[in-house]
Order: C-alpha cells, then structure tokens, then sequence
C-alpha cells in the first residue's frame, strides 16, 4: 500500500472513530437530561447522537430514543405515520420559486415552452439543464421516516430546514403549489425535508441542486 493510500485510509478511520466518539458523548449527555427531567432537551440531543453516527451502536441506540421522545412529546403513542406521498410531474410544473439559505429568492416561469428567471434579475433564459435536474429532483422524491412530528419552530434548526438555513422550494402549476418544502441537511438517514410542520428523511433529492441563486440559474 502507498504511503498515500495509507494516509486515506487512517483518515476515513480517523472520521469514523470521530463519529463514533460524538454520537457517544451525545448519547451520555442525552440519557442525563432524561434523567433529569429535561424531555426537549434530552429529546434534541438523541437526534444530534442519532445523526453523528447512525451506525455505530450509540448511534442506533439514539435513534430509537428519539423516536420513543418524539412519541411522547407529541403525545402520539400511536404507531408512526405512514409516510406521505406526493406526485410532482415535471411537464405539468410551470412555476418554480427557490430560496437557498441567505440567497436572494429565485423565481422561474415556463413560456411556450421555454423557462425563464423572471426575479431578483431582470427578465432572462434559465439554464434548461439545472431546471431539469430541480423537476427531476422534485418527481422523484420518496418521504421514508418520520424524523420530528408536529415540530415547533425550535427544532428545525436541529435539520436545517428553517428559512434561513434551508432551501425553501415550491412548485406550482398556474397558481396552485403542487409541492412546498424545505430541504435541509443531508446525514446517512437521508436528505432531511421538511413538509408542512413536519420533518422527514427522503430519498430521491439532494440539496445540491437546489442550492443555486438567480446567476447560477440563468443561461450562461
């Protein structure tokens, strides 16, 4: 093995023991403020540990309490909720409005068939490729696991899926939203959405994508 390649390998090593190490320390301090008494604060640090590292056993160990605090925080000790289900169908979206982070927001319409950036710049041809890869993001998107339920305010800096750190995306054919969301940070669960009041780990999307300001979208 080279040299280099040792180097790769004892820092993938070093990243993971890294994980490892915080989901532990989050886990701890998560279990002494259960103990406590402190429910929300020991129901946002399970989430930190579970998202450090959801494979080690720490990890998975957070994961579960999250889900039982999240429960009874809510006051669901029902079984979780199926996930929702939208339809997005790119050639029926003729309106698209982004806001990424601290970005000024975009917004793009289809003419005839072409789509065009009509705000912050003034009036100008998109970038077809970046649109379509936007719509195909937004067809293809899958809601798997509840990660907060009926979340307040407070926790969805948690994900990255307040307005100013995540990536407002909404959707519409004429002036009917077909999808409205936030998409957030990405961990190994998924890409972290939020939909409504709620969070959830999808598949199908990723915040790169959207992640783009008016220059960035218009037709270089």
């Amino acid at each position: 093995m080279s040299k280099l390649s040792e180097v790769g390998v004892w820092v993938v090593l070093a990243f993971m023991a890294f994980g490892c190490d915080k989901a532990k320390s989050k886990l701890e301090a998560a279990e002494q403020a259960e103990k406590d008494g402190k429910t929300i604060e020991a129901a946002r640090l399970y989430a930190e540990a579970c998202l450090a590292d959801p494979q080690s056993e720490s990890g998975k160990k957070a994961c579960a309490k999250q889900t039982s605090l999240d429960q009874s925080i809510t006051g669901a000790n029902t079984a979780t909720p199926a996930p929702p289900t939208v339809s997005v169908v790119p050639d029926q979206i003729d309106h698209l409005t982004l806001k990424a982070k601290t970005k000024l927001e975009v917004k793009l319409e289809k003419r005839s068939g072409a789509w065009l950036v009509v705000a912050p710049l003034p009036e100008g041809p998109a970038d077809a490729a970046k649109v379509k890869e936007i719509l195909d993001g937004l067809s293809k998107i899958t809601f798997k696991d509840s990660i907060v339920r009926a979340a307040k305010a407070d926790d969805f800096g948690l994900y990255d899926v307040t307005s100013e750190a995540g990536i407002h995306v909404v959707a519409s054919t004429g002036t009917t939203p077909k999808l409205d969301i936030v998409i957030g940070k990405n961990s190994s669960r998924g890409q972290m959405v939020r939909l409504g009041g709620d969070v959830w780990a999808a598949s199908g999307v990723s915040s790169w994508a959207f992640d783009r300001g008016a220059e960035e979208m218009r037709a270089k």
